[in-house]
């Protein structure tokens, strides 16, 4: 059965006996800091982040293409070979975790749509990509690696958009990426 990712928070903080309310979290983190408690310091500034995670928006942030696969150097320009991977990371905030039988739950999916400039859609797949990944700990640090590659696209510059479905709970986010296929 599974159980909304807030009462978990309240649980696991509850059990290292923390309020889960923001001030108290962050006077806990000042006052381990101030002792000189480094571990103290970050586990109380995760707890904090946790107790807002719900509030924040869906979103995608700080989206780059990069050099290529785990090779996560920013790429100089956005210009593409015919048939070259286009190799995209980003950033996901607010994204539901859920817990499970296993433990923390993150399930995301996501639709591709290929544009011309002016926002035509020129071609899309639905599922494009699913990500799933359990942790044993509630975990807010997550990104994905988006690879695409055009084939037989002609020279031109289009827009990438990506939708990004959030399948613990209804939320999505978009984002839109600019290259440029070379002849």
């Amino acid at each position: 059965m599974k159980k909304v990712f807030f009462l978990a928070l309240v649980l696991f903080c509850a059990g290292r006996g923390f309020a889960a309310d923001l001030g108290s979290l962050l006077e806990q983190a000042a006052q381990s800091q101030a002792a000189g408690q480094s571990l103290e310091t970050v586990r109380s500034l995760r707890e904090a982040v946790l107790s807002v995670w719900e509030e924040i928006p869906f979103t995608a942030f700080n989206t780059r293409l990069v050099s290529g696969d785990k090779d996560f150097s920013p790429r100089s320009n956005n210009s593409y070979g015919p048939g070259e991977t286009i190799h995209i990371v980003t950033e996901l905030a607010g994204h539901t975790i859920l817990l499970q039988e296993k433990g923390y739950a993150i399930d995301v999916a996501t639709d591709l749509y290929i544009m011309d400039t002016e926002g035509n859609v020129l071609s899309g797949k639905e599922n494009f990509g699913a990500f799933h990944f359990v942790t044993p700990m509630p975990n807010t640090e997550f990104f994905l690696e988006l690879h695409y590659t055009l084939t037989g696209a002609p020279e031109g510059a289009y827009d990438l958009k990506t939708v990004v479905r959030d399948l613990n709970s209804d939320k999505r986010t978009d984002l839109v990426t600019r290259v440029r296929i070379r002849g």
